[in-house]
């Protein structure tokens, strides 16, 4: 066997690779890889779920001993062969240089002794994801306390994740930035669900832990001097839930508000719940049935998506403003469908600010306004930025907005805040 063949790698030391970026590869069944997912891994199990089901069974009745002959059996010849073809192909694209599996048992000992001897050596998760998750659980508990968060907070339509965006992209040597909406793949609101599906709970909470600790290690060991923007959110985010640590500092931190008229809310909400939902349902639409209605089915799917939505508020907006904003609503889509323009929604969108956003924000205004630093207009904030960004409009940063997979979303955060921040926290 070649040296370092079995070479073992401590859960903090693999989540150190991951925060630099490095990829691992997963060699666990495809439903337990969906469900307790890890940013920059790859996915190609040595098992199917049917499989693992039979193996696990063998083990519990018979012991390890039965239950790894039976996976030896279960993969060889021509079976194991394309297996470790896979492996070494994913492995080349990615640089991949360790591999684990649920608890850094059977699946992943077998997977490193075969890619040992084709040539491959990869280090193996001592423990596997159990202990990943472990760790990542005492990291989510720790770090939210060591960090200088900044919350932004503001009415809905107030632009608060493009605000968050541009900061990234033209501010980052002055801020760090989580975009809470982005790891949840939802917009945090009644009307925020996606095209995509939202990631489970263990999987969202693996990769915030990551990117608390990217953004920790960015420091090294010197008291962070950057603040960490983050978008106020309740607890809940869609179906997801901000862990218990992370939601009460959040709570606590220090708060900018931003605030633009009516007129411009109405514009990104537009932009947001209309146009970009549209455009993802036409292209879901095109990659199941190229040959269905590009046009009147995903717009009959909106309509269907924004009326469920609505009804989920029906009680807190009470039954005449709900049947009034029903049928604005339900008009919007009608003009529509004569003359293609979504400009037709806004008056709906206007209601559900004036009677649901709104009241909703005051009541939450109300408990955090000891906390709230400055409000300003998100455009005045990057006109006196001391780093003089070029000026971009909100609707092309709009229009930029979507939701990468974890992977892209981990990204090496910058050195050390220059002098002359703009913000800082106490």
């Amino acid at each position: 066997m070649r040296k370092n063949a079995r070479r073992l790698i401590s859960a903090q030391e693999t989540c150190e690779y991951l925060r630099r970026g490095e990829w691992l590869l997963d060699v666990r069944s495809p439903s337990e890889s969906r469900r307790y997912h890890l940013p920059n891994t790859t996915s190609i199990g040595i098992l199917s779920d049917s499989e693992r089901a039979y193996i696990g069974t063998l083990y519990k009745r018979h012991g390890p001993s039965v239950a790894r002959q039976a996976g030896h059996w279960l993969v060889q010849g021509k079976t194991r062969e394309d297996l470790c073809q896979r492996w070494r192909y994913a492995i080349r694209r990615n640089s991949i240089s360790g591999l684990f599996c649920a608890r850094g048992g059977l699946r992943s000992q077998l997977a490193q002794e075969w890619l040992s001897e084709t040539g491959n050596t990869l280090w193996r998760v001592d423990g596997g994801y159990k202990a990943l998750r472990t760790h990542l659980l005492s990291l989510l508990q720790r770090l939210p306390s060591e960090l200088p968060f900044l919350v932004v907070t503001g009415k809905t339509g107030a632009g608060k994740t493009i605000f968050l965006q541009r900061v990234a992209q033209e501010l980052a040597s002055q801020y760090d930035v989580i975009d809470l909406e982005q790891c949840a793949a939802h917009r945090g609101s009644a009307f925020g669900r996606e095209s995509i599906p939202q990631p489970s709970q263990a999987s969202f909470e693996n990769l915030l832990a990551l990117q608390l600790l990217q953004i920790k290690s960015s420091t090294g060991d010197t008291q962070p001097t950057r603040p960490l923007l983050i978008e106020d959110e309740s607890r809940t985010i869609g179906e997801l839930l901000l862990p218990e640590s992370f939601y009460l500092r959040l709570r606590s931190a220090t708060r900018i508000e931003l605030t633009r008229p009516i007129s411009e809310r109405v514009d990104i909400l537009l932009e947001q719940y209309v146009d970009q939902r549209l455009a993802q349902l036409q292209d879901l639409s095109f990659s199941c049935d190229p040959f269905e209605n590009q046009k009147e089915i995903p717009l009959l799917r909106l309509r269907r998506a924004l009326l469920t939505n609505l009804g989920k508020i029906r009680k807190k907006l009470g039954g005449v403003r709900y049947d009034s904003v029903r049928r604005v609503l339900e008009q919007a889509f009608s003009l529509q469908r004569r003359d293609g323009s979504t400009h037709h929604h806004r008056r709906w969108i206007e209601l559900l600010l004036l009677w649901y956003y709104d009241p909703l924000y005051e009541k939450h205004l109300h408990r955090m306004r000891p906390l709230i630093r400055r409000t300003f207009h998100p455009e005045q904030f990057f006109e006196q930025s001391s780093l003089k960004p070029v000026k971009r409009s909100t609707q092309a940063v709009i229009k930029e907005q979507n939701y990468p997979s974890a992977s892209r979303v981990l990204r090496r955060t910058s050195g050390s805040s220059p002098e002359g921040a703009a913000l800082t926290t106490p």
